[in-house]
């Protein structure tokens, strides 16, 4: 086996001859890179292990491997996102070991005794887990390599359906960071999850709607509007910084030339736990041009 950074704990283990191992399934980093939906900057900052009950397993001689039913876990601190399909990452993950191969917790806790060195984490779903059992880690050097893979294997838009269960993430309430207005959003799911609402209150007398839902393989946001409208956009793209873009479709109620209605919006998830959100607005009946109708952006942060 080449001496590669991709081993979920240190080469020296692998090679060590304490362990009598089964042989770790081999990774590239273009395995990785091109199969994550995570790419994290991270640290080992603690291990644990638990039995098929998902009970703590203490005893430092417990093992794992063929025929035996204890995983060991990885505690990794997420230093950076770089990248997640995920609008709201997490800032520490279990990460378990691949189970077949020869481990006791003893022996992987005192390989992280201290806080490992930073590097990149490649994970994949709502779990976090590996793409390949054990394979997950990778050099801190091989970041702009590993970019340019996941840019040359995977279109940068996200299927409908993908990004729905993205923004499913964002149900609790958002207060908006601007000190000049008091803005809060709601967001919640009804009809058994099918459905993502978005109730935005400017003011006790002033309120407004979004309502997300998919059609096949269309992602239609309705918004209702204090003037009275109801444009519908549908998700067109998401753009290299992981913005969500959405387009006008058709409304109701956009007769009035004297009236104005949401023409456009992004939504995207920031590092730092808020999510940022641009609409444009243009007068009814007019053209128009995404050049110069950039509309206003404005920046949340979850109250729960």
């Amino acid at each position: 086996m080449s001496i590669r950074f991709v081993v979920v704990v240190m080469l020296a283990l692998i090679f060590s001859s304490r362990l009598h191992a089964t042989t770790p399934l081999e990774a590239s980093l273009s395995d990785l890179a091109c199969g994550a939906d995570h790419v994290f900057v991270g640290q080992v900052v603690g291990v644990d292990m638990i039995n098929a009950k998902a009970q703590p397993v203490k005893d430092r001689s417990e093992r794992t491997g063929p025929g035996l039913s204890n995983t060991i876990r990885l505690e990794v601190e997420v230093l950076e996102v770089i990248e997640s399909t995920s609008l709201q990452p997490p800032k520490q993950v279990k990460i378990p070991l691949d189970s077949l191969m020869h481990y006791s917790l003893g022996q992987i806790s005192d390989v992280y005794a201290q806080p490992s060195g930073s590097r990149l984490v490649f994970l994949q779903g709502e779990n976090y887990a590996p793409i390949i059992a054990g394979r997950f880690f990778w050099g801190l050097d091989a970041r702009d390599e590993a970019l340019a893979l996941r840019k040359s294997c995977k279109s940068q838009n996200a299927p409908a359906k993908v990004v729905f269960e993205q923004l499913k993430s964002l149900v609790g309430t958002w207060r908006t960071s601007d000190p000049k207005n008091s803005t809060v959003v709601e967001v919640k799911l009804i009809a058994n999850g099918s459905t993502l609402v978005e109730t935005w209150t400017m003011s006790p007398t002033r309120q407004s709607m979004t309502v997300y839902t998919l059609d096949g393989n269309r992602l239609l946001a309705t918004h209702y509007c204090p003037q009275g409208n109801a444009p519908r956009l549908v998700f067109s793209k998401t753009d290299a910084s992981g913005a969500h873009h959405f387009e006008f479709l058709d409304g109701a109620n956009l007769q009035d030339p004297k009236g104005s209605h949401e023409h456009a919006f992004w939504i995207r998830s920031d590092t730092s736990g808020t999510i940022t959100r641009n609409e444009t607005y243009i007068a009814n009946g007019a053209k128009y041009d995404p050049e110069k109708d950039v509309g206003s952006t404005e920046t949340f942060a979850r109250v729960k």
